[in-house]
């Protein structure tokens, strides 16, 4: 009989590590991990420390404006097209090459990439113009 392996040993983001961190993390709620959670009502969302190579199954975060993927496996930015309230992103410490995929984001106020390995940064010309340097 086959067994599921502990959050820590995954490196996908699936329904059970998401249902996982939104209890584990959400202090105010006791659902049992059973229950369906209403992903469209998660404002704040902690996976760091889970092992994730790639950024993906966000799609029914409508309304997250906090996202934390520090301390993983990932690669490059991707999978963050949905997440349009989005203002405070933590990428730090990955394997992240490439700054890309952020364009859509224009809500993004913070955004952490500490301690990646980024040689290339492609930014869309206009979005120059809203930086502040």
């Amino acid at each position: 009989m086959a067994t599921v392996p502990e959050t820590q040993d995954r490196n996908v983001i699936d329904d059970l590590v998401l249902n996982q961190s939104i209890v584990q993390h959400n202090s105010s709620s006791f659902r049992p991990i059973e229950e369906e959670i209403d992903y469209s009502t998660v404002s704040h969302l902690r996976l760091d420390f889970k092992n994730i190579l790639m950024i993906e199954n966000l799609e029914n975060f409508s309304n997250l404006t906090r996202l934390e993927l520090c301390n993983n496996n990932i690669h490059s930015i991707g999978g963050l097209q949905s997440l349009v309230n989005l203002k405070f992103l933590d990428l730090s410490f990955n394997q992240i090459h490439l700054m890309e995929g952020l364009d859509h984001l224009s809500k993004l106020e913070d955004l952490s990439l500490t301690s990646n390995k980024i040689q290339v940064i492609f930014l869309d010309p206009c979005y120059l113009l809203c930086l502040d340097f």
